[in-house]
């Protein structure tokens, strides 16, 4: 995808056929193409470098590799469960992608570990918290204890969106989140956080 900016740079013949040579041979591009064609260089890794077929079988891995994180008894919670949407917005499909989510959710959900409800996710490639609804609900269905994480690299985002997310978290089905405590995971009802929140504001 072409950087769609005012400084749109216009590539000369020649370059559009080094730029044809190199994908016909299976060839890397070199970093200047990079920058001139796509706004996020992972995107050329991606679709130019002779990986796009393998984006499914990526997907499916990472989804393999949270199971076996609960699974390691490592982690007390994992962390914005469906990130690697972003990582090729474009081949996300999470319908093509849900009998292996819901595999994987049956395996954590045996472990009792928990899953993130990340807000940040609204300002990332696929703009939704992570993970998206379609998941959530799939996690409640499992019994999958829930926590709230916000990213925040900075003082300004400590609790961003979390009442839109406690929402959304009743819209999936959830009633109570949790949280740890020396990692002991302790809960409280949905109703009382949002309470709470209301009247801390």
């Amino acid at each position: 995808m072409a950087r769609p900016d005012s400084t749109h740079y216009e590539l000369t013949e020649t370059e559009r056929r080094d730029i044809i040579k190199l994908i016909e041979q299976g060839k890397p591009l070199p970093e200047r193409y990079r920058f001139l064609l796509f706004e996020d260089k992972r995107e050329v890794e991606l679709v130019w470098n002779g990986k796009s077929r393998e984006v499914f079988s990526y997907q499916e891995l990472y989804y393999e590799h949270l199971a076996l994180s609960a699974e390691s008894g490592l982690f007390d919670t994992l962390a914005h469960p469906d990130l690697i949407k972003n990582e090729s917005p474009a081949d996300w499909d999470f319908e093509r992608l849900r009998p292996c989510i819901a595999r994987a959710l049956d395996r954590i959900a045996a472990t009792g570990v928990a899953m993130e409800l990340n807000t940040s996710g609204v300002q990332k490639a696929l703009p939704e918290m992570n993970p998206s609804p379609s998941q959530l609900a799939m996690m409640c269905e499992r019994g999958i204890p829930v926590v709230l994480g916000a990213d925040a690299h900075v003082p300004e985002r400590v609790g961003d969106g979390y009442l839109t997310a406690m929402r959304k978290l009743q819209a999936a089905g959830y009633s109570e989140i949790s949280y740890f405590i020396d990692r002991q995971r302790q809960s409280l009802t949905i109703d009382d956080a949002i309470a709470s929140w209301i009247v801390g504001e």
